[in-house]
């Protein structure tokens, strides 16, 4: 099923014409999905008792913003895509259910990851209290952080997939040169996030780098920006 053509949306994404004007069945569902996983980061902190309870709960408020974070920016990566295409057909009702499910399955422990991974930091600065209180060791940490590294590496990797689909629909679509170049680039993104997500398992799993492998995230948006002016010289 392809949406009517849609107008150029200025500010937003003003190189692309967007395809998709009604949200379907399929976004609500997948809204409803990422809305509830947004509220599980909340949710999983208890509500303050007393003023020691308070500090803490306005200590984990970092790893809350981190988590909310990574989600938006997939949620993201799936708005636009929708707007952009339009495309709501077998294959990609598939990958949206997988995604979601993926999302679901990253979400509901994220706050626990996020918490655990602030707890490392902090110990870098000599406090081990907040670690212990997690009753989880150096290599159980490391063990963590790469089984959901590789959680995230798959959701860009349906992201992708999703991508692939729309661009082998060109024709269908009606995409120009441009939009064609700019949907690979949005391709080579994922890729991107795929291989960092599988790299920082490795290293997290089979190194003794442990939990710090979560450190290489930082170097996602240089490396993703090369990545983008390569993409630009390449298609242009």
């Amino acid at each position: 099923m392809l949406r009517p053509k849609n107008k150029y949306r200025k500010g937003q994404d003003p190189e692309f014409r967007w395809r998709g004007q009604d949200v379907t069945r399929v976004e609500n569902l997948s809204d409803i999905v990422f809305a509830l996983s947004f509220g599980l980061l909340v949710t999983a902190s208890t509500a303050p008792k007393t003023y020691d309870d308070l500090l803490s709960l306005l200590a984990s408020f970092p790893s809350v913003a981190f988590a909310m974070a990574i989600l938006f920016m997939i949620w993201n990566f799936h708005f636009v895509y929708f707007r952009r295409y339009g495309l709501v057909d077998k294959p990609i009702i598939f990958l949206n259910a997988a995604l979601l499910f993926l999302v679901i399955f990253f979400a509901y422990p994220l706050k626990f990851m996020a918490d655990v991974m602030l707890a490392a930091i902090v110990m870098i600065f000599g406090n081990a209290e907040p670690i212990t209180g997690f009753r989880i060791g150096f290599e159980q940490i490391g063990e963590l952080l790469a089984l959901y590294s590789l959680v995230y590496a798959a959701i860009f990797l349906v992201i992708y997939l999703m991508y692939r689909h729309a661009l082998k629909q060109s024709d269908q679509l009606e995409l120009t040169a441009s939009e064609q170049n700019l949907t690979k680039k949005a391709m080579a993104s994922c890729q991107v996030q795929v291989a960092f997500g599988v790299i920082i398992a490795g290293l997290a799993n089979f190194t003794p780098l442990g939990p710090w492998a979560g450190f290489v995230f930082m170097l996602i948006g240089p490396v993703s920006w090369l990545v983008d002016k390569w993409a630009h010289k390449k298609t242009s």
